[in-house]
């Protein structure tokens, strides 16, 4: 974590007011396939959680492929969207330059898509007109980003949208005035979440009880308060599943179309490995085999930071340790970051209010682009100007229905949204964050 420790100085200088609050910056991507809503609900929540000594600000493909950003750069985050777009504009230079700038120390952090991007392999919604299989270059995970977790993910639509269980690791950084932050961020009348996992959703899930322990074993993770539950969006997220061995039936790494009757099945097959895999994976965990998954995962560098209790403990969060300069990639199946307040087309309030630092201006928000869609294809968020207030909440108002089921689905994530705001913290924690997490947060 070199490239991170080196900024520690700083950030406590800039703190202190003795400092330039500019030499560290959270950059969030905006370029094509960045969702708008995505990107929007990242500055703020990142604006929210850390001190205002870090810079956020947005960067675009041309910039990211530029360079330099490198330099003052504290985290680089891909947030949701889709991740063909990212392959298109960012295979070779871009991905060298990324996978350059984490292996010296930096960090990365993939939400949903980013999520994707960021695995060796994709495979979305096999055998379906959805599926996207292939290889990717980043490959901070060696294994694969199976998906969407929860079927009936429909693009830019709220339609297979799930306020999914989770259990994850709670991360000094990420702690409890994490959870009374998130409550001064909702209204709930109680929460859905208990402070303890279950013992039996914990065994099955494969990790342990013991505060000091965790799937991984620990080594790269910052002090832990155990694990949490807590409720959280997803909508076409992936599992984390351990790399197998290559059989030939799935050596194809290209992304098509399914055409023919011979490939259709094919699709099929790969879907029912995935399914057989993610099995497999959970009947481990319950026989008893704990540690034999806690060592695959400890062998590729990689801790488990979340798991779907619903789906036999599939991994929903990791931390991949990359390099040997402690660069780290934390990547997430659910969006945390997404406050419940967008989903019926309106920012949360400190958005409209500000966020009380010079440093946090929304010059950098990016402004509307040729798709204002929540997970368009090639969505571009990031043009010259800036949101003026009320622009953005009436354009994404006219994105969602105002049907019972997202009435639904935001009332689950609101009831949830102080352990959310925990998970949130948490994962910028395990990002190497934790110094930079404001005392307010």
């Amino acid at each position: 974590m070199r490239h991170i420790a080196a900024n520690a100085a700083a950030a406590s200088a800039a703190t202190q007011g003795g400092g330039d609050s500019c030499t560290l910056t959270a950059y969030v991507y905006c370029g094509p396939g960045a969702g708008s809503r995505s990107v929007l609900s990242t500055i703020h929540s990142l604006r929210e959680a850390l001190v205002p000594a870090v810079h956020v600000a947005s960067l675009d493909a041309a910039a990211l492929l530029a360079g330099g950003w490198q330099q003052q750069a504290l985290l680089l985050v891909m947030p949701g969207g889709a991740d063909l777009p990212y392959c298109k504009h960012l295979n070779g230079r871009g991905n060298v330059l990324i996978r350059s700038y984490v292996e010296r120390g930096g960090a990365y952090l993939g939400l949903c898509a980013g999520a994707y991007y960021a695995c060796a392999r994709v495979e979305f919604e096999p055998g379906t007109r959805l599926e996207v299989v292939g290889d990717r270059e980043l490959s901070f995970f060696p294994g694969t980003a199976a998906g969407s977790v929860y079927k009936g993910f429909c693009y830019e639509s709220e339609e297979g949208a799930v306020a999914a269980p989770l259990l994850f690791r709670c991360i000094n950084g990420g702690t409890t005035r994490a959870v009374e932050a998130g409550s001064r961020h909702a209204v709930p009348s109680s929460t859905n979440a208990s402070s303890n996992a279950s013992t039996d959703a914990n065994r099955a899930a494969g990790v342990s009880t013991c505060s000091k322990c965790s799937p991984g074993g620990g080594d790269n993770l910052p002090a832990a308060q155990g694990w949490q539950q807590a409720v959280d969006y997803v909508n076409g997220g992936p599992a984390f599943l351990l790399p197998s061995k290559p059989t030939a039936a799935g050596e194809a790494a290209s992304v098509s179309w399914a055409a023919d009757e011979g490939e259709w099945q094919q699709r099929q097959q790969q879907q029912q490995r995935q399914q057989q895999q993610q099995q497999q994976q959970a009947a481990a965990a319950q026989a008893g085999g704990e540690q034999q998954l806690q060592q695959q995962w400890r062998e590729l560098g990689v801790e488990v930071l979340a798991t779907y209790p619903e789906h036999g403990g599939a991994a929903a969060a990791l931390l991949c340790i990359v390099g040997s300069e402690g660069g780290r990639a934390v990547l997430c199946g659910s969006h945390p970051e997404l406050h419940p307040s967008w989903l019926g087309g309106v920012p949360p309030q400190p958005w409209r209010s500000g966020f009380g630092g010079a440093s946090n201006d929304t010059q950098d928000s990016p402004s509307g682009g040729s798709d204002m869609l929540p997970f368009g294809r090639a969505a571009d968020a990031c043009t010259n100007g800036s949101w003026q207030d009320g622009s953005h909440a009436s354009l994404a108002a006219q994105q969602l229905p105002a049907d019972d089921s997202v009435q639904h689905l935001q009332a689950a994530l609101l009831a949830a949204q102080p352990h959310r705001w925990q998970l949130w913290c948490s994962l910028l924690a395990a990002a190497g964050l934790g110094a930079w997490i404001g005392n307010d947060a």
